[in-house]
């Protein structure tokens, strides 16, 4: 199950560290509001880490089509529709 959950591609690998990184800072920043009692700064914190963690978690699972990949099946298929 958690290899199910594990970034296909570099791209998807790159997205998924950078909105990580962006959601334990905001996660971060959430508890610094929370402590330093700033008002209703920690709310708006807790919704980007939201919307982050999000972001991050559909990084993991949108599968990544190489381009070249697509571009081999693209022509086996290609050919396969030809000699019917």
């Amino acid at each position: 199950m958690l290899l199910d959950l594990s970034p296909t591609g570099w791209v998807n690998w790159l997205g998924f560290v950078l909105f990580g990184f962006l959601f334990l800072a905001l996660i971060a920043e959430t508890i610094s509001a929370i402590v330093q009692g700033s008002g209703n700064d920690w709310v708006a914190a807790l919704i980007m880490a939201g919307a982050t963690g999000y972001m991050a978690y559909l990084f993991v699972t949108t599968p990544f089509a190489d381009e070249e990949e697509a571009a081999m099946a693209e022509a086996e298929a290609g050919k396969r529709g030809s000699k019917s």
